[in-house]
């Protein structure tokens, strides 16, 4: 999609504009602020052109359409009407479904479903840790982390690139006065958490000076494209993120991106027709075929088999049926500017205009380049609240591997192969080549050639029927198709790891070098991979979410699944507590395996110690365990069993009325001597 840059004219704006409760922009820095943002897309645009151009081939190879040609034609109307079950060609999804499952491996060690984020803290506050593992958990599912990470780490797979923006969000509740009118009271009813939105790649920019990974901590911008109503406006203007006028947002109703389906340009492959030249909101369509046979059959009922469906996309469902749709496109800015030079603060001279620091701020910019929102991110991390990830981290030397294109040559070829399959199994049932005279035997007027039955018109020839048909049975083996095919699926399974799990099922009863033995083959080919994805992915969304509960929440609330009660802790509770989120790893196969096998053997030793160890014995059984490389720690058993002993003699003298035990000495815990 072609734009040119130097015709971009943004609206000429003779007033202030409202860009926040208390900000108003001067009219010549409004439009000084627009160029400036429409100057940092041009940086960007060529890239953002051939990036799209790139995920389209890539999304049609794995799961695009073919138009039925020839014979296939009279297959797809036959099985329209209901006459006989054939299929014509297809592309069949076996790239797609194998990246599925390699995203599935991926998520179950970046972010596995029981504990997806891991907390670390001091060993005297693990209550606190098991605690707040829970309650991350229960936002984790309250702003559905999962499938925006999921969602970003199958485009990192499939097209080498994901996007994801990170916000403080709340789920809020309705009362008579609105949402917008409430107490103080009311408002802490909300349910406030970091809440993560998968970002379109087709519709996302950012400063090209920098690789992917070092969008949010270097780069200048940010910038996504969505296709928005009216009515979504006026809402966020309730909720205080767009000051538009009432005026301008009718104007923009009436005028601005007044779509209508005048058919497909399919050079540009343009989805929206547009009276402005400032829209960057980009549809794609996975296959020119597709448009072309929905214009052909009409309805959603001959669509073809397989394919990338617009039922569930809000602008192809609108556009389909050719009605009219009144969209006005905003571009969200996320950039890093000094906010003095465009008019968003108080003026700066000399001095302190030159070492003022850049602030990340978030920008909207309306239709044509109205400016709707303008504020300061107040997360007070210098970074930009975004994350966009690459499987190719760090390439900074022009080349890249692409999962999605290796996955999709292979599953072409199995789909040729089926393909080929099912031509040559109809060529067989029809008896191979057939050359015929249609004055005798004219096999076009014969419905299904497979039922063994057909008429001639013998009785205008007096010669031998041998003389007006021959067929020539050139048809191919196709014996071992199947399994041709299913060894490419394994080809595609062995590329791209996707079957650690069953290895691991299970070996709780088998035996600990037994169990190493799998997990050595199994998970350590996937460790490349997590490694990539959860640095780029994983620790942002981490650190963000840490540091947003810390600054914004007053408390955590969860309910524990195995108490059944409601725990909350304050803000002073997690101020207190030294905490840090840490990859999740669960303890799956070996690692359960192990730990449960020292600890059977420690309780062994201390029953038959009678819980008292001869002090060689306790460095020995300390030392075995770091030796082993075991998770169990000496050390805080014996400061957990310490504490809980004093907290249990205090206890017992606050009962009786005494004071806290003085000259005696606690009793000595079971463990190694001092």
């Amino acid at each position: 999609m072609e734009l040119d840059f130097t015709r971009l004219v943004p609206p000429v704006v003779k007033r202030p504009v409202r860009i926040s409760e208390d900000r108003v922009l001067k009219a010549e820095d409004h439009s000084k602020l627009v160029n400036h943002l429409l100057n940092l897309l041009e940086r960007d645009w060529d890239n953002v052109t051939e990036r799209r151009g790139h995920f389209k081939a890539v999304e049609m190879d794995l799961l695009g359409i073919v138009e039925p040609l020839g014979d296939d034609c009279n297959v797809k109307e036959n099985r329209l009407n209901g006459k006989g079950v054939k299929v014509p060609d297809a592309i069949y999804p076996f790239g797609y479904l194998t990246l599925q499952k390699f995203t599935s491996e991926l998520m179950a060690i970046v972010s596995p479903i029981e504990a997806p984020y891991a907390v670390v803290t001091t060993a005297d506050k693990q209550p606190m840790a098991n605690a707040l593992t829970k309650a991350f958990r229960h936002q984790s599912v309250t702003f559905d982390h999962r499938n925006n990470i999921q969602a970003v780490l199958f485009e990192m797979l499939s097209l080498d690139c994901g996007a994801m923006e990170m916000k403080w969000a709340k789920v809020g509740r309705m009362d008579e006065a609105g949402p917008q009118m409430k107490t103080m009271a009311q408002s802490e009813r909300d349910t406030v958490g970091v809440k993560f939105e998968h970002l379109d790649p087709y519709n996302i920019a950012w400063d090209p000076t920098v690789v992917p990974s070092d969008v949010q901590s270097e780069g200048e911008f940010f910038a996504s494209f969505s296709v928005q109503t009216p009515f979504r406006l006026r809402r966020e203007k309730l909720r205080g993120k767009c000051f538009l006028d009432d005026d301008i947002i009718s104007k923009l109703e009436r005028q601005c991106f007044r779509a209508r389906r005048k058919g497909h340009d399919y050079d540009n492959d343009q989805t929206l027709s547009n009276t402005w030249s400032q829209f960057f909101y980009y549809e794609p369509r996975i296959a020119k075929s597709r448009a072309i046979l929905h214009d052909k059959y009409g309805s959603r009922v001959s669509k073809a088999q397989t394919e990338f469906t617009g039922l569930f996309s809000p602008i192809w469902a609108e556009m389909a049926e050719g009605r009219l749709l009144d969209a006005v496109h905003v571009t969200k800015f996320f950039v890093r500017i000094r906010p003095h030079e465009w008019g968003l603060t108080g003026n700066l001279t000399g001095q302190s205009a030159r070492e003022a620091p850049f602030e990340v701020w978030e920008i909207h910019m309306v239709g044509p380049g109205y400016i709707s929102y303008a504020a300061r991110v107040e997360h007070e991390i210098d970074r930009l609240p975004v994350v966009v990830a690459s499987m190719n981290f760090g390439r900074k030397f022009g080349r890249s591997m692409k999962f999605g294109d290796h996955a999709a040559q292979l599953g072409l070829l199995a789909s040729t192969v089926l393909n080929m399959y099912k031509r040559s199994m109809r060529k067989g049932l029809s008896g191979g080549v057939t050359i015929f005279n249609p004055d005798v035997v004219n096999l076009q007027d014969v419905s299904d050639m497979d039922n063994g039955k057909i008429p001639t018109r013998q009785v205008r020839f007096d010669t031998d029927i041998r003389q007006h048909i021959m067929q020539l049975n050139d048809v191919p083996d196709y014996k071992n198709t199947i399994n041709d095919v299913g060894n490419l699926v394994n080809m595609l399974d062995t590329m791209f790891p996707t079957n650690s799990q069953p290895a691991v099922a299970g070996l709780d009863r088998a035996t600990t070098y037994q169990a190493q033995a799998v997990i050595m083959t199994g998970m350590r080919s996937l460790i490349f991979y997590a490694t990539t994805v959860d640095g780029q992915l994983m620790v942002p969304a981490r650190t963000y979410l840490q540091h947003m509960n810390s600054k914004f929440s007053d408390h955590l609330t969860y309910v524990d699944e195995q108490t059944r009660t409601l725990v909350e802790m304050t803000k002073e509770d997690l101020q207190e507590t030294a905490y840090f989120l840490v990859q999740s790893q669960p303890m799956i196969g070996i690692d359960r395996l192990r730990t449960t096998n020292d600890l059977r053997d420690m309780i062994n030793i201390m029953f038959q110690s009678g819980g008292q160890l001869p002090p060689l014995a306790g460095l020995f059984l300390k030392h075995w365990l770091e030796a082993s490389g075991s998770l169990i720690s000496m050390d805080d058993y014996e400061k957990a069993v310490q504490q809980t002993m004093e907290q249990e003699q205090n206890r017992l003298a606050a009962e009786n009325g005494e004071g806290a035990p003085g000259g005696n000495p606690p009793p000595q815990p079971p463990g190694p001597a001092a």
